[in-house]
């Protein structure tokens, strides 16, 4: 179970990265387009690790039978799945959230650029 959340984790992660490389190399897509349509990407890989991370949760709570006790901790690795499984999902989910958000200011910081409202 570990290495298979490891794998999709750090899969999600380098997903933001690869589009903003196919945006720009492939479709020459610069400035607020290239943002903007990065920022669905992060946004969409940020929402798979936190539904990721739910799903865990829930798993390990269905089979610690709603007790997340140190002692109860045999009954949830025995499903393959730990106490702490839903914590590394979470966390990379509000990075990419966090990636996200930068994408949305940079976005509107070029429009502002692009329109004349804010020079340089």
């Amino acid at each position: 179970m570990w290495t298979g959340g490891w794998t999709a984790c750090c899969c999600l992660l380098l997903l933001p990265a690869f589009s903003l490389w196919t945006l720009r190399a492939g479709f020459d897509y610069h400035g607020a387009t290239l943002c903007f349509l990065n920022m669905l990407v992060a946004l969409f890989a940020a929402c798979a690790l936190w539904l990721h991370s739910e799903r865990l949760a829930q798993k390990y709570i269905k089979y610690a039978l709603h007790h997340c006790s140190r002692g109860d901790e045999a009954r949830g690795l025995a499903a393959g799945v730990s106490r702490v499984s839903p914590v590394l999902p979470a966390v990379l989910s509000l990075v990419m959230f966090l990636y996200a958000f930068w994408h949305v200011v940079a976005a509107v910081l070029f429009l502002l650029v692009e329109t004349g409202i804010w020079r340089r």
